[in-house]
């Protein structure tokens, strides 16, 4: 029997997302300009201390997927950890943004920064795993998962555009060192106090009778043994492409093809504002066609959004603010409906084996997303360097063709490469479409 969840359990469970999302992008968009030009640590270490970050990371989501999964407490299984993660999180948010005045190196620099970076994942990590367990768990209707789940995702593009905030208000001080510690104290408080929100005023569902997985090592092959999870993470990982590349490519486009510096702001705000506002649409369409075929729409529409802009020119920028926002609407649908799927496919796993594996399947979301923005950042990289790119200069006419097709066919292909999977998808005879809604 479907069990709904009302407004107000929703609102104290998907607001708080926002303080996890916030520091994370913060520290992905901000910290490589802060460590080398304020800092003053060498690139090569920042780029080695936040690839050792991410491969950290890697680590840390199916360890904190499989302990929540397991975790028996008066409590519940999800709570427990999001009341130690809460102000673990702070903690280390803090003390990354205020090494101490004394340190007399760089190389102890770095080591604090480090050291910092890997508590900070590992505290997120540990909050936002079960955090999206629990969400799964509120409710097994479709249409109210869709509802949790889209407010969770708004509340953490909210997060972005804060982290898009605190970076221009660093970047502009005088004193940027300060600017970063007293924002980071500030920001450090507000976390504690919104990451234990949902702990303290949620209660979770009981288990059914479903006991905790039995290894690790079996909980992550049932995910990867799952035909249709396979291949949900795959249609996860070219949505997630065509997302991730707005961020990476934004200032490039601004700076080094409109030459305006001033639109860096600008441009990923004219994509993620109608993306948050296209989320009821996509969950309204999700009811009236299901999820699958609003989907694939939300892609199609995506695909064509982007692989216009490819052939506007660079003058007429209303158009291009047009396809964008086109692109942000299109791309909102990934973030209510993708989460709905792993949790159907992780109820219908437990219905199979008896064994409570949200939390793995969420990981293993998790570490596709991380994946895709990580694919983003090195083909960028590369697409940029072989191009011929010299920063702080004008561009040859290759760079910035590449720029241009990095925002537009790059993320335009991903998802039309998403939109024919999900027509595969659509195909699976593991379970029946309609159990997506």
């Amino acid at each position: 029997m479907p069990e709904s969840a009302g407004w107000y359990k929703i609102s104290v469970y998907g607001v708080p997302a926002v303080a996890s999302a916030a520091p994370v992008f913060f520290v992905q968009f901000y910290f490589l300009s802060f460590a080398t030009d304020v800092l003053l640590l060498a690139p090569a270490t920042v780029g080695l201390i936040l690839a050792s970050g991410r491969i950290w990371d890697a680590v840390t989501d199916p360890l904190a997927g499989y302990g929540s999964d397991r975790t028996r407490s008066r409590w519940g299984r999800r709570r427990p950890w999001l009341l130690a993660a809460a102000p673990a999180s702070a903690i280390a948010f803090v003390a990354l943004w205020n090494p101490p005045a004394g340190l007399s190196s760089s190389l102890a620099v770095a080591a604090w920064s480090a050291a910092w970076l890997f508590a900070l994942t590992a505290a997120i990590t540990a909050w936002a795993i079960p955090h999206q367990a629990m969400g799964a768990e509120l409710s097994n209707d479709v249409q109210t998962r869709h509802r949790i789940f889209g407010l969770r995702f708004v509340t953490a593009v909210a997060g972005a555009g804060l982290s898009f905030g605190g970076m221009q208000l660093v970047g502009n001080a005088e004193d940027p060192r300060t600017t970063a510690g007293s924002l980071a104290l500030l920001t450090g408080a507000g976390m504690t106090a919104l990451l234990l929100v949902p702990a303290l005023l949620l209660r979770e569902r009981p288990a059914h009778g479903a006991s905790a997985p039995s290894s690790a090592l079996n909980a992550a092959r049932s995910v990867f043994a799952n035909r249709d999870a396979r291949r949900l993470l795959v249609i996860w990982f070219f949505s997630q492409l065509g997302m991730a590349s707005q961020g990476v490519i934004a200032p490039y486009m601004a700076i080094y093809v409109f030459g305006r510096p001033d639109l860096i702001g600008v441009l990923p705000a004219l994509f993620i504002v109608p993306l948050v506002l296209s989320v009821p649409v996509w969950i309204g369409l999700a009811r009236r066609l299901g999820a699958l075929r609003a989907w694939r729409l939300s892609m199609v529409a995506g695909a064509l959004a982007y692989s216009t802009l490819f052939l506007l020119p660079t003058d007429d920028f209303t158009w291009i603010a047009i396809l964008l926002a086109a692109a942000g609407f299109s791309s909102g649908a990934a973030g209510p409906l993708g989460p709905t799927f792993f949790a159907t496919l992780a109820d219908a796993d437990t219905r199979r084996t008896g064994e409570q594996r949200q939390g793995v399947y969420f990981a293993a979301k998790e570490f596709v997303e991380k994946a895709s923005g990580a694919t983003v950042a090195l083909v960028v990289g590369v697409a940029l360097q072989v191009s011929g790119f010299e920063p702080n200069a004008p561009q040859n006419p290759a760079t910035l063709l590449t720029i241009r097709g990095c925002l537009s066919i790059f993320p335009g292909a991903a998802f039309l490469i998403g939109a024919l999977l999900l027509g595969r998808f659509v195909e699976t005879p593991q379970r029946s479409p309609r159990s997506f809604g």
